[in-house]
């Protein structure tokens, strides 16, 4: 049998290896020295007690505790040429993904070598581990035998190995250490010592397990949103029902949607009837009469109908209005898309045999969370939009930062929490807002936005928002605490957070917010976006009012806070572009 493994090299003269079955290659005159760390060192001797006659050839790829990747892919290229070896053993990993690394990996098993890599020890998911080629290995608590282990299908970890110290020959002398790659040996051994030539090494491995854990039977969360996500291709004429924050950000947003709205709708007792869209809305928009939802003609050829939030007062009348517009979607044969949080799935079935379909954008509790708490290295240029309040223009703010930046080119990736985001051409939604309720913990909340952030790995640049505040104003009800922005936060590994701010806001409260951001977060706040509105609440009539502030009247506002924040602050809808330039500017200057 024959070994690579890519490791620290291995110290001489040490009594425990047996150096007649020791290959040394130097892909690099700078890695020519013996071993310094100890650690290359433990592990060839792990592998001589476990296979005593194999050949073993030693790849030091390491300058101290530091490696990089064109090192490890040196070392598969010399392996793939020039050796015939059975096993790889990869120590050590990075934390991005490299189209070299894993083609040499494919190419390697297709000549039946067996690759077996440890996970990152802190708990990031690294490759070559996380690679389909790659039989990648962490731990569980779960394993108190160092010879037994989990054996895991559809994850990228296989196994679950040994999780406490064990104790390994190292440099001079013996050392207590804990982490995934002196489990590896222990993992080789089951595949390779097996009397069973018939089956595959997954088979194997599966048969040897002490437990086998399957998240074969549930989807993965981008797998899920893909599957949900398909259907929209196929919406070309929409009308919309009711008049509401969703609906006002889709025709606010038209020149972003990949369909044509036919006709708005609204309750018959709406005061909104006969009332021109653009007499609602803060942007120039195309001109809609708002209609009566009964005078709607169910004969046109629209072919989808998007059914915004219904409000519980509505849902609770006698006629029943969200079965009526189901019963109608079905009879005229109508694509519906919901945003309300309902169970589709007994719908579902009739809907296709209308040959139309049913979407909603909210979340199933069925998603496989399949990385044992585990998450993906963030690399690409990540901005969060937050604020120090719900209704403060951050979705709008999105949209903007989203159509110029790829104005200028970028390749942009986005994540929103509304429920119209994938119908705004955004890759993905993750409804938490107004009309949905939280069925994932807080640490399944990180790891589902975790694994969307590196299913976009490939772009140039990802933007995603949270709603509401980031600071507990008090903390008198959990309600009032607001975790999933934490997790938004913490779970897209984000780099910087723009801030919407109000003009009323307390100057402590935003210094606190920025506070919070910066420190238990560590993300810079690059700037302040000034929402046009001043809200409050009259103290006589109890009335809610809204006012929208003049030009003169939002920039004295923003130097005022300038002065006193020292951020920058910028009034939203005014200077956009400025703002995409700090950006820019901010990563271009990270990059040197």
């Amino acid at each position: 049998m024959k070994i690579a493994v890519i490791d620290t090299g291995f110290v001489k003269g040490h009594s425990q290896i047996d150096y007649s079955r020791v290959v040394e290659v130097n892909i690099r005159d700078e890695f020519a020295e013996e071993d310094v760390i100890g650690h290359g060192t433990a592990i060839i001797s792990l592998y001589q007690k476990k296979f005593p006659d194999a050949y073993i050839y030693s790849f030091k790829v390491f300058n101290e505790f530091e490696t990089r990747i064109e090192l490890l892919i040196e070392a598969l290229e010399y392996i793939y040429h020039n050796l015939d070896v059975d096993l790889i053993n990869f120590s050590i990993g990075v934390h991005t993904n490299h189209e070299k690394l894993e083609e040499l990996c494919e190419k390697l098993v297709k000549k039946n070598v067996v690759l077996i890599a440890a996970f990152d020890n802190n708990g990031y998911l690294s490759f070559p581990a996380s690679y389909n080629s790659v039989i990648g290995v962490s731990n569980s608590e779960l394993i108190t035998n160092i010879n037994e282990y989990i054996y895991v299908e559809d994850s990228p970890i296989n196994i679950l190995g040994y999780s406490k110290a064990q104790v390994v020959d190292w440099l001079n002398d013996k050392k207590e250490v804990v982490g995934n790659s002196f489990i590896l040996p222990y993992i080789a051994q089951h595949i390779f010592k097996s009397n069973d030539k018939k089956n595959t090494i997954q088979s194997k491995l599966k048969n040897n397990a002490k437990k086998v854990i399957s998240f074969k039977e549930n989807m993965g969360i981008v797998e899920f949103l893909e599957k949900r996500k398909k259907f929209l291709n196929n919406v070309k004429k929409v009308v919309l029902f009711p008049v509401n924050k969703e609906v006002i950000n889709l025709l606010d947003n038209q020149i972003n949607l990949p369909f044509t709205v036919q006709g708005i709708y609204d309750y018959r007792f709406s005061r909104r009837l006969n009332k021109n869209f653009s007499e609602i809305s803060y942007k120039d928009t195309d001109s809609f009469m708002i209609t009566s939802i009964t005078r709607l003609d169910w004969k046109s050829d629209f072919d989808t109908f998007i059914l915004g939030h219904i409000d519980n007062f509505i849902m609770h009348l006698k006629q029943n209005i969200f079965e009526e517009i189901i019963d109608k979607c079905l009879f005229y044969k109508k694509n519906l898309i919901i945003f309300d949080e309902v169970s589709i799935d007994k719908y579902r079935k009739r809907f296709n045999e209308n040959g139309c379909f049913i979407y909603t954008p909210n979340l199933s509790k069925d998603i496989s969370l399949n990385l044992f708490g585990e998450l993906w290295y963030n690399s690409v240029p990540t901005i969060c939009v937050g604020g120090t309040s719900s209704k403060q223009g951050k979705f709008s703010l999105q949209m903007k930062l989203r159509n110029e930046f790829i104005n200028l080119g970028y390749n942009i990736g986005q994540i929103g929490t509304e429920p119209n985001s994938e119908l705004l051409g955004f890759d993905y939604a993750y409804p938490n807002g107004y009309g949905t309720s939280k069925i994932f913990s807080d640490s399944e909340d990180i790891m589902f936005i975790n694994q969307l952030v590196h299913s976009l790995q490939d772009r140039e640049l990802i933007i995603i928002g949270t709603q509401s505040n980031l600071v507990p104003f008090s903390q008198e009800h959990i309600n009032l605490i607001p975790l999933l922005p934490r997790n938004i936060i913490i779970g897209s590994q984000s780099d910087v957070m723009i801030l919407c701010i109000n003009p009323s806001d307390d100057i402590e409260y935003i210094r606190k917010t920025i506070a919070y951001v910066e420190s238990f977060h560590d993300v810079f706040v690059l700037g302040l976006v000034l929402f046009p509105l001043i809200k409050r609440v009259d103290s006589i009539s109890g009335e809610y009012i809204e006012k929208k502030l003049s030009y003169y009247e939002l920039k004295k506002t923003a130097i005022l806070i300038r002065e006193q924040i020292h951020k920058p602050v910028y009034i939203n809808g005014f200077d956009i572009k400025d703002l995409v330039q700090e950006c820019i500017s901010f990563f271009s200057g990270r990059s040197k």
